[in-house]
C-alpha cells in the first residue's frame, strides 16, 4: 500500500467516513482538508487536481481547503489537537524502530492488536 493510500485510509477509519462522499457536513470538511493539507505538505509532487480526483473534488476545491484549514490551525485549538492527533497516527520514528529486537516487536504487535480489537468492542457497544 502506498502513502496516498495509507493516509487516506487512515483519516478515513479515524473519522469513520469515506473522503469521497459528497457531504458538507463539518467532519466530512475537516477530514477531507486534513487529508489535502498532509498528502500535499508530504507528497509535493502530486498537484492540486491529483489531489482532487483521489477524493472527488476540484483543484480549486483542493486549494481553498489547504488554505483554510492552515488559517484554522493557526488559532482553533480544536482543530490543531485533531490534526496532531492525526500526525502522531501516521507518524513513525523510524530510528527507534531500529533500536527494537525482534521479540520487543512481536510484543508490541501483540498489544497493539488486542488493543485494536477492545476498541472496536467500544464502538459497536
Amino acid at each position: 500500500m502506498n502513502q496516498l493510500n495509507i493516509i487516506k485510509q487512515t483519516i478515513e477509519e479515524l473519522y469513520g467516513l469515506n473522503l469521497e462522499e459528497k457531504c458538507r457536513k463539518a467532519k466530512y470538511i475537516e477530514a477531507r482538508a486534513f487529508f489535502i493539507k498532509i498528502t500535499k505538505d508530504t507528497l509535493k509532487n502530486l498537484t492540486y487536481q491529483e489531489i482532487g480526483n483521489i477524493i472527488n473534488k476540484n483543484h480549486a476545491t483542493v486549494i481553498h481547503s489547504k488554505k483554510t484549514i492552515e488559517n484554522l490551525l493557526t488559532y482553533d485549538a480544536n482543530v490543531q489537537k485533531n490534526y496532531q492527533d492525526l500526525l502522531d497516527l501516521l507518524t513513525v520514528d523510524e530510528e527507534n524502530l531500529d533500536e527494537l529486537t525482534y521479540l520487543e516487536l512481536k510484543r508490541i504487535t501483540k498489544s497493539l492488536i488486542k488493543e485494536n480489537k477492545l476498541l472496536k468492542l467500544q464502538l459497536q457497544k
